[in-house]
């Protein structure tokens, strides 16, 4: 390799994964409150664009988005996520932008389950 060639290359910075790239987004993307949430525990709290619901949304890969009620009790789950083998982030700021702005849409085509399910997190 040309001595050039190797000075340029050098003196880059190592480029980003497509994971880190969608951590970044999601941080960038979530309020003060919402990322100290989910550097904490894991999740961030919602609030729905059309009904006011909260929702929370957890770092996980399937029946990740609970709602809750005023009380902070789990009443439902939701499973929905976009199409395409996208990094975790990337899916969790696809959830928390399709609820604050097209909450009615998601929760015509979301597959919900009771919130008294057995399964707990972890």
């Amino acid at each position: 390799m040309k001595a050039w060639l190797r000075a340029l290359l050098a003196g880059l910075e190592p480029r980003e994964t497509a994971l880190q790239r969608s951590r970044r987004l999601l941080k960038a993307n979530l309020s003060p409150a919402q990322l100290k949430q989910y550097e904490a525990f894991r999740y961030f709290d919602v609030i729905g664009g059309e009904t006011g619901h909260r929702y929370r949304i957890y770092r996980s890969d399937a029946l990740n988005v609970d709602e809750h009620d005023e009380a902070d009790v789990r009443i439902s789950r939701w499973c929905f996520f976009p199409a395409g083998n996208l990094p975790r982030a990337d899916v969790l700021l696809a959830q928390k932008l399709a609820l604050e702005l097209f909450e009615l849409d998601v929760r015509t085509v979301a597959n919900r389950y009771p919130g008294h399910s057995p399964y707990h997190r972890w």
